[in-house]
């Protein structure tokens, strides 16, 4: 399994979320986890809470440090059933984002990277979203993919079976003998019938158009009377980190080049976003540059280049939809909300997706969970 890229370094995004303490072995009640593999991050969900890591991973070996951190995992593959696995190391996470800043493997390096990458990234998610358990055995685990009904077998004979692994040190053993595909967005979608933000008769009813604003890609499908139609998806290959970069590079008096004779660093600016607000503004780590205006310039751009193309590739099922759900870490950008409903062709049908960074593994979970009767 390939460990490095030389594609250039997109991301070092902060854990999120919480961890489970699960006494497997005392199960009374079948529990469904999540695991939803994004181009950007990885994020389990089960039991109503969820832990988020970068999608990145890097080759070790039995001499490598254990990571302290909560997204980051030192994965070792003892034995089972992924004869290929046996004996190899991963660094998982953050770790690997630290560790080979511009070498990392990521998911977006490769067309099929969610299949290629599937193995290591699940078995570290789970041993970090139950850091205190020697067993792992859901009841069913949920996974989505892009064409759920053509590459369900593959992603299914990838992950089903037992794996004896060290997670962190830690040996455990993750039986996973039921494995569920589902299309990318339905757990979106799923999630915002549950938490009322879609009306569950519009979704079974008439045609809602899903916006995915993922890290490195901007993902469109729509969905028909509940179901989703393979041939209105849509992949733009530029995301949330475009944007980024635009303003890490932005020539502007006082900005970057400006201020600090060089470009700035994308992922920093990213969490400069994350961080929030500090005094009206977005500072750029301790160097006083305020962000907002840069962003302001750079907003529009950036939609036209990502969100513009996918609706239009859509506008079929765009212009017969009720709703347009907008979902992925991208849709709590300040202000976007407001700028598509500003949109005459667009403005009535707009409705952001709760916790849109997370709701697809939420919805996943749940439907995991619907399926097993819990």
């Amino acid at each position: 399994m390939p460990a490095k890229s030389t594609a250039p370094n997109r991301t070092a995004t902060a854990p999120s979320g919480s961890v489970l303490s699960q006494d497997w072995q005392n199960l009374t009640t079948p529990l469904a986890v999540a695991v939803d593999i994004g181009n950007s991050s990885t994020i389990g969900a089960a039991n109503g809470t969820h832990l988020l890591i970068p999608s990145a991973l890097v080759g070790a070996n039995s001499r490598t440090a254990i990571p302290t951190d909560q997204g980051s995992a030192l994965l070792h593959y003892e034995a089972g059933d992924s004869v290929e696995s046996v004996g190899c190391h991963w660094l998982v996470g953050n770790v690997a984002v630290a560790t080979a800043p511009t070498s990392h493997a990521k998911v977006v390096d490769r067309p099929d990277g969610k299949l290629t990458y599937a193995l290591p990234l699940v078995l570290a998610q789970l041993g970090l979203l139950f850091p205190d358990a020697s067993e792992i055995s859901p009841a069913v685990l949920v996974v989505a993919l892009p064409d759920a009904k053509v590459l369900a077998p593959r992603m299914q004979s990838v992950l089903t079976g037992t794996h004896l692994v060290r997670v962190n040190g830690r040996r455990v053993t993750i039986t996973l003998n039921r494995v569920d595909v589902i299309e990318e967005g339905r757990g979106a979608l799923l999630h915002a019938v549950n938490a009322g933000a879609i009306d569950a008769a519009t979704v079974r009813g008439a045609t809602v158009t899903v916006l995915d604003l993922g890290g490195g890609t901007t993902l469109g499908n729509a969905v028909v009377r509940g179901q989703f139609v393979a041939e209105s998806r849509i992949v733009i290959n530029q995301g949330v980190y475009a944007l980024w970069g635009a303003i890490a590079a932005d020539e502007a008096p006082g900005m970057m080049r400006d201020r600090l004779m060089n470009f700035g660093d994308p992922t920093a600016v990213a969490r400069s976003f994350e961080r929030g607000m500090v005094g009206g503004g977005i500072q750029y780590l301790s160097t006083g540059i305020d962000l907002m205006a840069s962003y302001h310039r750079h907003l529009g751009q950036w939609a036209n280049n990502t969100i513009t193309p996918t609706l239009n590739a859509l506008k079929q099922w765009r212009d017969e939809s009720d709703v347009i759900l907008v979902t992925g870490g991208g849709a709590m950008l300040p202000g976007l909300i407001e700028l598509l409903q500003s949109q005459p062709i667009l403005g009535g049908k707009i409705r952001l997706c709760p916790q849109p960074r997370i709701a697809n593994a939420l919805g996943m979970a749940a439907f995991g969970q619907s399926q097993i009767g819990g």
